[in-house]
């Protein structure tokens, strides 16, 4: 029967369960939009991953942005409403926990507003703003050479052995250091540009792939970050995001304009629902100043490309996907379809709802006996991110040939990078082996 639904809960979409729930009208607000940041998109790249120059070229953000505490409210009303039902179900609502319940939908409104009242806040989208942020530009990418030199300066052969023959209590620190270091390297290379083919920024094409690029390694920062606080039981979720801006990188990387185009066109699917809905109905999402600084944005991003009069007929037809094909299929012609449900299926468990996720992190027991929910922080060592480095590499190789950054150095820098992930690899990997035989 799951196969025979393609393994949707009673053969229905999420949108359709949405529906049931909320009013299906807020899925392209809340739903939808934030699912850019789950799946590759170029409307996210021009949100938080790059800066567009005076001259319309583009360049890397390499910028953190504070958070907004009125992000919140929608988090909120929803999370919420599965408590009230939970109480409802098993009978343990009671006036107080209503009461409870109500103040905290009530003080989350409250605080929105006032936030509303004092400012309009950081939205770093409108008007794209020029930023000088920390570039590293120069001919054939020098400068860029030179502070990844200084970052690779540790590794000789003493901290080489130190790594390779680290004790069990040494090792996850150890490994912690050159993660980082290759995150640091690839956030460099995004920033370096070779002047005669960039003097200014990249092209939009260029930029669309940039993106991708400047995502991934932020994502392996934040996976680091996890790992290193404990919380290894959210590190599936950032590690799917880097697989799918990684493979779709690759895939763009080895396309022509036409699919370039497509991929961007693609990722205004939500935006283009919202103008529709203004259009067919009275909602009042638009109304007010976050719905106006969102229309803002929307017309900004249209404009950039000249598509407020675009049909997007092509992208409908084909259900907004890159040529009309699943994320399967481009997977299964990138790294090959055998690795489809390890690397991308898996991680995948976290980013739906599914049981296998949800017993494997938070509910400690069994069906006989019951469940309990998990409190503790899960401990992983990174036996993990070796399996994203490789993938994470690659379309920064062939990034560099693409932009004319390609020297021998790097070449070598990034072989440097694989080769000791390789290790750790084998010897995780053996460290696993050995503890499933004991």
């Amino acid at each position: 029967m799951q196969k025979s639904n393609r393994w949707r809960l009673q053969g229905k979409s999420f949108y359709k369960i949405f529906s049931e729930v909320f009013d299906p009208n807020e899925y392209p607000f809340s739903y939808g939009i934030l699912s850019e940041s789950i799946h590759s998109s170029w409307t996210k790249s021009l949100d938080w991953d790059l800066i567009r120059n005076n001259d319309s070229t583009f360049s890397s953000n390499a910028l953190y942005y504070k958070g907004d505490v009125r992000n919140l409210l929608p988090l909120i009303r929803y999370s919420i409403r599965p408590f009230e039902l939970w109480c409802e179900k098993y009978q343990i609502l009671d006036s107080s926990s209503q009461q409870i319940f109500d103040r905290i939908k009530k003080y989350s409104i409250l605080i929105y507003t006032k936030f509303e009242e004092f400012y309009d806040g950081l939205t770093n989208e409108s008007n794209y703003p020029n930023s000088e942020g920390k570039e590293t530009s120069s001919h054939k990418g020098s400068s860029g050479e030179y502070e990844i030199s200084e970052i690779l300066s540790k590794y000789d052969s003493n901290y080489l052995r130190q790594f390779l023959d680290s004790t069990e209590t040494e090792e996850n620190t150890v490994t912690l250091t050159f993660y980082r270091d290759v995150a640091e390297i690839l956030d460099i290379l995004t920033r370096m540009r070779n002047f005669e083919r960039n003097p200014t920024g990249f092209s939009l094409d260029d930029a669309t792939i940039l993106g991708l690029l400047v995502n991934i390694w932020k994502l392996l920062k934040l996976t680091i970050l996890i790992y290193k606080e404990e919380s290894a039981e959210f590190a599936p979720i950032p590690e799917r995001v880097l697989f799918e801006n990684a493979i779709t990188a690759i895939y763009l990387l080895r396309s022509d304009k036409t699919i370039l185009e497509d991929f961007r066109l693609c990722s205004y699917r939500n935006r283009i629902e919202m103008l529709e809905l203004l259009a067919t109905s009275e909602t009042e999402n638009f109304n007010n100043k976050a719905g106006k600084r969102l229309l803002c944005s929307i017309n900004n991003k249209l404009a950039l490309e000249g598509l407020e009069n675009y049909d997007f007929e092509k992208q409908i037809k084909n259900n907004w996907r890159i040529q009309g094909k699943t994320f399967y299929e481009i997977f299964k012609e990138v790294v090959g379809a055998e690795h489809y449900p390890v690397i991308y299926g898996v991680p995948s468990d976290s980013v739906h709802g599914t049981w296998l996720d949800v017993k494997q992190f938070s509910l400690d027991g069994n069906p006989k006996q019951g469940f309990l929910p998990i409190y503790k922080p899960l401990n992983m060592s990174f036996e993990n991110v070796s399996l994203i480095v490789p993938l994470a590499t690659l379309p920064f190789r062939e990034w560099i040939a693409r932009v004319k950054l390609e020297t021998t150095f790097l070449n070598k820098v990034l072989d440097f990078i694989d080769s000791i992930n390789g290790r750790l690899f084998e010897k995780y990997g053996k460290k696993l082996i050995y503890h499933k035989s004991a």
